[in-house]
């Protein structure tokens, strides 16, 4: 199909927030066994997004121990408490040249990636 994108598409993970609504850290609440942040990274690599980018500042040790064994790509955001924007900012930033970001999501947001993702960013 023309305009088809083919190779390889990036995911980026906001999982930098502070969650200061919510008291303590929303990412590393439990469902089903996983933590939100695992499971949206989960569903990013099982839709075929490359590079993963995960977004970290607030509680940034616990995030990345939740995330043991997965193909990340792990960037700090120095400015995660100024809010959501700079993480994306850092996200998009830190994508290969050439290689446009075309999913991000932030984990607690319906737990992360559709999985409508596999379908738009198949190369087959």
């Amino acid at each position: 199909m023309p305009g088809e994108r083919t190779g390889p598409v990036a995911g980026v993970v906001l999982a930098a927030g502070t969650s200061s609504r919510m008291g303590e850290n929303k990412l590393l609440f439990r469902v089903e066994g996983e933590t939100l942040v695992r499971r949206a990274v989960q569903t990013a690599l099982s839709a075929g997004l490359e590079p993963v980018i995960v977004v970290l500042g607030h509680e940034a040790e616990r995030a990345i121990a939740e995330l043991s064994g997965l193909e990340i790509e792990p960037v700090f955001n120095d400015e995660y408490a100024r809010g959501i924007h700079t993480s994306l900012k850092t996200g998009i930033a830190a994508v290969p040249a050439g290689l446009p970001p075309a999913a991000w999501s932030e984990p607690s947001a319906a737990f992360g990636f559709s999985p409508r993702c596999r379908r738009t960013t198949s190369t087959s």
